[in-house]
């Protein structure tokens, strides 16, 4: 009985450090989501400086005739940092919606092993009330055969 409850306590132990693990992954991704979220803001202002900046250049070449070669080049190159931020930024916004996507997962994850744990903890609950049932009926055998002996012996 009491390896069975040995047996039952390591059980609850390696459940416990499941757990423990699955919310440790579910805070790595949560903290990673929001690193990747403040990168995409600070790549949209990065986009929208660059666009402004893009503007500005685009009325300058209006203005000044005669570095209108010059001024073509450098905002054609504006538009190649344009494209890259935005592949960039299309690109973390897929790593943002895939860690998303990974963080509903987890916690689904996490909702099943609890309900697994639960369950668990509950059919462990039942078997230690049996076990002890079985202990009582047993202590009372006992306690009566021993009256028994007792009564054979005083005879």
């Amino acid at each position: 009985m009491k390896r069975e409850w040995e047996k039952q306590k390591a059980t609850q132990t390696v459940l416990t450090a499941q757990l423990k693990k699955a919310g440790d992954d579910v805070r790595r991704v949560t903290k990673r989501r929001q690193r990747c979220a403040a990168e995409t803001d600070d790549l949209k202002d990065k986009i929208e400086e660059i666009q402004l900046h893009n503007d500005n250049a685009q009325r300058e070449l209006r203005k000044v005739t005669t570095s209108k070669q010059d001024v073509l080049v450098d905002n054609n190159l504006l538009k190649v940092q344009v494209k890259r931020m935005r592949e960039k930024l299309n690109q973390r916004t897929g790593q943002l919606l895939s860690l998303e996507t990974n963080r509903q997962d987890l916690e689904t994850v996490i909702a099943h092993r609890r309900h697994e744990i639960q369950l668990h903890e509950d059919m462990l609950k039942a078997q230690q009330k049996t076990a002890e049932t079985e202990r009582q009926t047993i202590s009372l055998e006992l306690q009566e055969r021993l009256s028994r002996i007792e009564k054979l012996k005083k005879r």
